[in-house]
């Protein structure tokens, strides 16, 4: 979809900003570039959309050279998300997803359509009670929300991010990033995103490409680049800390926890639903009468049995679980992500063993921070 060749970037005072990159970019993956302050990686950026032009070699996008395409006709085929967002402060919400859907000429019903479908992806619901609102009366998450959205407008081949969640706090941040992976998922857009952060970079690449100094130092993916970093920089990168700690490949059971509510399968959804609004708890596991993992009820199913004189068995959750024998951190990150819900560990008996939960995934970095803070300051000593 986009093809870097032999592209490099020297200004006019003779500073190489890009020096020889070749990267492939496939239909549907989304890659990072990342790298130190000055490495290159918003040159590249800029480059596949003509705000800069390369000094030599070549980009194709779609099997096109931009170099033979109209600047503007580009661009408008090429969604562009920056940190800065760049919303128009005088337009309301509605006007600026809209902007490029009138550059095409497209009739205003057909505009107003998709302004609503892009705001329901996006979790903006209903969409009457934002799109008439201005920016200001949004807040910094909402608003990069709807930069991304004008971005997805016209339903670009490509789209280029800038560093967009870079100025959020790390609560919106993290959230954004969920919502750009559930929108990839469904969507499955070619997208090149920039960032300075390697847990970012980490957690939402399909394939990352590390500069430095001009040059692609690396390029793989997230566990790649991880569990075979090419030489010491990239080492440094990455973090010491993070290539000797838990990787994604360990088994779940490292961050099991112990389940806090269990109850038999003989219980009544009326108690159950009463400690669980008593303990302020979502979810409970249930054992059956030989006391094995029958199944997890959440608080709404409860509700639901207890309303509609449902036996316990008839509400039961029974296919989120993971077998303690292979499972992984990554395949408890994937679930945890999918939905917010404990998951319970189970051995082959279906014996329920623990927990995982976006907890145990919290302390597991809080504890690599400690490790990291202890050996700089054992560092400093």
């Amino acid at each position: 979809m986009v093809i870097f060749e032999n592209v490099s970037k020297v200004y006019d005072d003779g500073t190489v900003a890009v020096d020889n990159l070749n990267l492939e970019v496939g239909k549907g993956e989304l890659v990072v570039f990342i790298g130190p302050s000055g490495c290159g990686k918003t040159t590249s950026l800029k480059m596949t959309n003509r705000l800069e032009d390369p000094s030599s070699g070549r980009i194709l996008v779609n099997g096109d050279d931009i170099t033979r395409l109209n600047k503007v006709k580009l661009r408008r085929n090429i969604g562009y998300v920056i940190q800065q967002i760049g919303l128009f402060p005088h337009m309301t919400v509605a006007e600026n997803i809209g902007i490029v859907p009138r550059l095409f000429k497209w009739q205003q019903k057909k505009t107003g359509k998709r302004v609503d479908e892009l705001l329901e992806m996006a979790g903006l619901v209903p969409p009457m009670k934002y799109k008439y609102r201005l920016p200001e009366q949004l807040s910094g998450g909402q608003q990069q929300r709807i930069g991304v959205l004008r971005a997805l407008a016209v339903e670009p081949q490509v789209i280029l991010m800038d560093e967009p969640f870079g100025a959020l706090d790390p609560i919106s941040r993290d959230n954004l990033q969920n919502e750009l992976m559930d929108l990839q998922r469904r969507l499955k857009k070619t997208i090149i995103f920039v960032t300075h952060d390697i847990d970012e970079a980490l957690k939402i690449a399909d394939k990352i490409v590390i500069m430095r100094r001009g040059k692609v130092v690396q390029i793989g993916t997230p566990a790649e680049i991880q569990g075979q970093p090419v030489n010491d920089f990239v080492k440094d990168f990455i973090g010491q800390d993070r290539l000797s700690a838990i990787d994604a490949d360990s088994p779940v059971k490292m961050i099991m926890e112990e389940a806090p509510l269990v109850f038999k399968m003989d219980h009544k959804p009326g108690r159950i639903l009463d400690e669980l609004e008593d303990l302020g708890y979502d979810s409970a596991q249930v054992l059956d009468r030989n006391g094995y993992w029958a199944g997890m009820v959440t608080i709404a199913q409860v509700k639901r049995a207890s309303r509609r004189k449902l036996s316990l068995k008839q509400v039961l959750k029974v296919d989120r679980k993971l077998p303690v024998e292979d499972a992984t951190l990554r395949d408890a990150a994937v679930m945890l992500d999918d939905i917010d819900l404990p998951i319970p560990v189970v051995d082959k008996d279906k014996k329920l063993l623990g927990l995982v939960t976006h907890n145990g995934i919290a302390k597991l970095t809080v504890s690599r921070l400690q490790r990291q803070t202890a050996k700089q300051e054992e560092g400093g000593s």
